[in-house]
């Protein structure tokens, strides 16, 4: 599905949502940043012709069942910083702000993140509204994007974390 390693929980018990994955054409030129959540990976006559390259996964961790909403999402892409899509992922269910918008400016607090055993610098969002939290940081030469719903992104969250084989 991957050329590159997907971050994730590979212990995790619960329920997990789908894996989408977006990417741009091989025949195509110029910026495809808000193609992050294309699930595609044949290529058409139409976007240049060339066979998909994919560049970027979501994933997510639900709460209860498969129509639930998610606890924790993972964007990960080896061409862009992916948080929009991680938010855009985790809010827009019931009892959460629609849209990132809606949550005001975050506060950035720059930070070292331990990730399978390595540690590397990340950034923390912080909100006024603390049951939303972003962690941005570089894994396996890919940008990985952690979003969470009332779930703290702390070291024993990071220390679950690891290559996902195969993709849920």
């Amino acid at each position: 599905m991957t050329d590159f390693p997907v971050l994730g929980i590979p212990g995790w018990s619960g329920q997990r949502g789908l894996a989408v994955v977006g990417g741009t054409s091989s025949g195509h030129s110029g910026d495809d940043s808000d193609d992050d959540s294309d699930a595609s990976v044949g290529g058409s006559p139409c976007d240049g012709g060339g066979p998909r390259v994919v560049d970027s996964v979501v994933h997510s961790y639900l709460t209860a069942g498969r129509r639930s909403a998610p606890l924790l999402v993972f964007a990960q892409s080896t061409a862009r910083e992916q948080s929009g899509a991680a938010l855009r992922n985790l809010l827009g269910h019931r009892g959460r702000p629609e849209h990132a918008g809606l949550l005001g400016p975050a506060d950035l607090e720059e930070t070292t993140v331990t990730v399978t055993g390595v540690p590397r610098p990340g950034v923390r969002h912080h909100w006024a509204d603390r049951r939303v939290a972003l962690l941005v940081f570089d894994w396996e030469h890919t940008h990985v994007c952690l979003a969470s719903w009332e779930q703290p992104l702390d070291d024993v969250l990071l220390a679950a974390l690891g290559p996902l084989r195969p993709l849920p």
